[in-house]
């Protein structure tokens, strides 16, 4: 009996990549004459699964075959590029993208293009590639523009990216200029411009300035700025500005080449050496030196009402002179000053002030005083803080005896007294000094000397009028000579809280200081003064942290002065020293006109009387 055969070829429908499906028979044929078939009406993005078996008239149905499947992929995958920056300052850049084959048999590779200046022009940069990332180089100065494919494993081809990825490429730095400044500038606050230039590339994005006084050292000025221009507001002198400019891309530019201006708002300085206490009546001299930061033209010195205009150069150039000037000062006591007038090329004027004082005398200096006519003696005087001071070591007129001497240094001898003459006997009388000017004196039927006359004229109290007054031989000494309304300094000293006062001249003599502050007789501890204007602060203070009070404190540990220790009386002892040495030199003469000598033993007999 013949054999029979038959197959059953039967599918599964397996989809979005699952491993089970529900199997159904394809194609069943008898006998197996047909090997092959087509499979249509498919459905797309699903995976078929094929398996068989045969059957014969004496065995039945085999068992299945092994199964062979296969992926129905008719979706092409999609492909999209990362974000770029803007703009690089580099050669090179990366690249990146990505792909995406949703349900489908997955991407598996990729094609990248690219296009200089606008998207059109497309050139090949990498094909059949599997990355997803890759670095650009080699990339000049231009806007560059990118875009990708993907191609799955079923070899379908995605379509362009789109819009492309666009990105500049900018190396070359930006340049920068300060517009052009003139040499010299007369006004305080003045503007300064600049401007900056990229060329094609990203364009200019911001400036720094930097500035210098020297041309050498440069200081920041603006930093990070996008505003080309500043009002500049600086001391008179000259300066060096620069700038660079700084690009979108973030190319950092050289600096320009400087610009310099000259700022002169100002009068030329002036600094002055000259002795500051000067002897009334005589010349004093000024040296002065002026600079300027332009060209010097005039200067003059302005004394009282009195304005000097011939200047002695000593040496000049455009901005520095170095003159003086020599003139007398006034005759009086008092401070006074002197004013340098200056003009630059750009007339900028102005008036420089300084002081000095007047003295009648230098410091330490001293000469005779008093009289030596009849019994007086000269004495002498020190001259302090530009004035003659108290007149010491003289012997001053006395009263009159009748000893045959001028005791009251007037020129007359016993004049004034009872003296015992002969009648109708004349003597000189008189001294022919100063306004002073010698007589004669008769005695009298009373046997008195009567008054000098005959052309006598006698001593008189001595005024600020340029004439010896006192008959003494000197002028004008011990009178207080001053001009009317003029002031002068008076009190110690500026040290410590110590203030100097101001005097008036009325009626040619100083008046009483005002406003003056005198020191204090002590050190007051703990209040960090100088109490006492020597020039040192809570000195002999040592003592501040003992808990006890003691040295100059009022209280314990500073709490300020004690009352002052009690010091030796040398100034009162001094003063009774004084008026034993003139009562001895009175008993002297006493016990002389006596005829006698003087010793203990006269003394005791003359106050025993």
């Amino acid at each position: 009996m013949p054999t029979t055969y038959s197959t059953s070829l039967r599918l599964a429908l397996l989809g979005n990549g699952e491993d089970t499906g529900t199997w159904g028979v394809w194609n069943d044929v008898f006998p197996p004459a047909t090997k092959s078939g087509t499979f249509t009406n498919i459905q797309g993005d699903h995976r078929y699964s094929f398996r068989c078996q045969a059957q014969d008239d004496l065995s039945g149905w085999g068992s299945f075959s092994s199964l062979v499947s296969t992926f129905v992929d008719n979706t092409p995958p999609a492909a999209t590029l990362g974000s770029l920056p803007d703009w690089s300052d580099q050669d090179s850049f990366t690249v990146s993208w990505s792909g995406d084959d949703g349900t489908g048999s997955g991407v598996k590779d990729y094609d990248v293009e690219y296009a200089t200046g606008s998207p059109s022009g497309w050139s090949v940069w990498l094909t059949d590639t599997t990355s997803t990332s890759e670095d650009f180089t080699n990339a000049n100065d231009a806007d560059y523009y990118l875009r990708v494919r993907a191609r799955d494993n079923a070899d379908l081809q995605g379509v362009w990216s789109s819009p492309p990825e666009q990105i500049g490429v900018d190396t070359t730095p930006s340049t920068c200029s300060i517009d052009a400044l003139p040499d010299y500038i007369t006004t305080a606050d003045f503007p300064m411009e600049w401007s900056g230039d990229d060329g094609t590339g990203s364009g200019v994005d911001t400036y720094d300035i930097d500035y210098s006084g020297d041309g050498n050292i440069w200081i920041p000025f603006e930093s990070g700025t996008s505003e080309t221009s500043k009002n500049l507001n600086l001391m008179d002198g000259k300066y060096w500005f620069r700038c660079k400019a700084n690009d979108v891309a973030g190319n950092e530019g050289d600096w320009s080449q400087p610009r310099s201006v000259t700022l002169d708002t100002r009068a030329p300085l002036v600094t002055a050496s000259y002795q500051k206490k000067v002897l009334a009546g005589k010349n004093i001299t000024v040296n002065a030196t002026l600079t300027d930061v332009s060209e010097i033209t005039d200067v003059s010195l302005k004394y009282g009402e009195m304005v000097i205009e011939e200047e002695e150069i000593i040496e000049t150039n455009e901005n520095e002179w170095d003159v003086f000037w020599t003139f007398t000062v006034g005759d009086e006591y008092g401070s006074y000053e002197f004013i340098v007038i200056t003009e630059d090329i750009h007339e900028n004027s102005g008036e420089n002030k300084f002081s000095f004082n007047t003295v009648l005398c230098s410091e330490g200096e001293f000469r005779d005083c008093g009289t030596d006519i009849g019994e007086c003696t000269i004495g002498n005087q020190t001259c302090v803080d530009g004035l003659w001071g108290e007149c010491l070591g003289d012997l001053e007129p006395g009263l009159e005896v009748c000893d045959g001497r001028d005791n009251d240094c007037d020129g007359l001898e016993d004049d004034g007294i009872i003296c015992s003459c002969v009648p109708g006997e004349t003597r000189n009388c008189g001294i022919n000094t100063g306004e002073c000017e010698s007589g004669k004196q008769t005695c009298t039927d009373s046997q008195v000397w009567g008054l000098c006359e005959d052309g006598y004229v006698g001593p008189a109290g001595e005024i600020c009028d340029g004439k010896d007054n006192d008959c003494d031989g000197a002028i004008d000494n011990g009178a207080q000579c001053c001009q009317e309304g003029a002031n002068r300094p008076c009190g110690v000293s500026n040290v410590g809280i110590c203030k100097l006062g101001v005097s008036r001249c009325t009626s040619g003599v100083w008046e009483e200081c005002k406003r003056a502050v005198m020191p204090e007789s002590v050190e007051r501890c703990g209040n960090d003064e100088d109490d006492d204007c020597d020039g040192e602060i809570d000195e002999d203070c040592g003592l501040c942290d003992n808990f006890k009070q003691d040295e100059n404190e009022e209280g314990i540990d500073c709490g300020g002065p004690c009352p002052p220790c009690p010091e030796f009386p040398w100034f009162i002892l001094s003063i009774i020293g004084a008026v034993i040495l003139v009562a001895l030199i009175i008993l002297w003469w006493w016990f002389k006109r006596k005829g006698k000598e003087l010793s203990w033993d006269t003394v005791s007999d003359r106050w025993g009387e």
